[in-house]
């Protein structure tokens, strides 16, 4: 029994996520960015930019899609979201899942034609990534230019060349995957002390 549940507790450590050393870690292939410092995950590529009509439709769609196919293993893949003010003013700059993004990515890769999917370079200068955040009292949505961080409201009624979508799902930090060895550890104990009881 003891060695079973030594076996058990070794598969389980082996199929844990083992922590990226670096802050941002980009796979081209897969276009998901861990960002391990914000504990969030990104998917940067599927819808892409283009036209905004018809958004949040969409988005909405393509999110449940991921979810439904499981992509990179997931199905917890949501749009980004931001706090905003309820009068309608734009968020902070810098704030929310997208602004966590940008400063990160900002600290990480000061040459910003290294960023991933090409967010950094001159011509994404006014490429805007919409939230899922309406603003209060009109059709816009907000939206997170990846030239400076700012928000702005984003009409999705028009047809802007650069603007876009991407998903995100937040990755348990270290302490969520300890508790939850430890937690195994404990029901393995107390199977191993109910089997020695029987036994006796």
């Amino acid at each position: 029994m003891k060695t079973l549940l030594h076996a058990l507790a070794l598969a389980i450590c082996a199929a844990l996520p083992t922590p990226a050393a670096a802050a941002l870690d980009y796979d081209p292939a897969t276009g998901i960015l861990t960002d391990t410092e914000a504990q969030r995950m990104w998917l940067l590529h599927g819808i892409g930019f283009g036209s905004s009509y018809g958004f949040p439709g969409f988005a909405i769609d393509w999110v449940a899609g991921l979810n439904l196919e499981k992509v990179g293993g997931y199905s917890d893949w949501a749009l980004p979201s931001v706090e905003a003010p309820p009068d309608g003013s734009p968020p902070a700059a810098m704030g929310g899942d997208l602004g966590q993004l940008f400063v990160d990515l900002s600290t990480a890769l000061a040459d910003r034609s290294q960023w991933p999917f090409g967010l950094g370079a001159e011509d994404y200068g006014g490429r805007i990534i919409y939230t899922d955040d309406p603003v209060p009292g009109t059709a816009n949505y907000w939206g997170l230019s990846f030239g400076n961080g700012a928000y702005v409201a984003v009409y999705p009624g028009n047809a802007y060349a650069y603007v876009g979508v991407m998903a995100v799902r937040p990755v348990p930090e270290a302490e969520t995957w300890a508790m939850l060895l430890a937690g195994l550890g404990l029901i393995g104990l107390r199977l191993a002390r109910t089997q020695e009881t029987r036994i006796d």
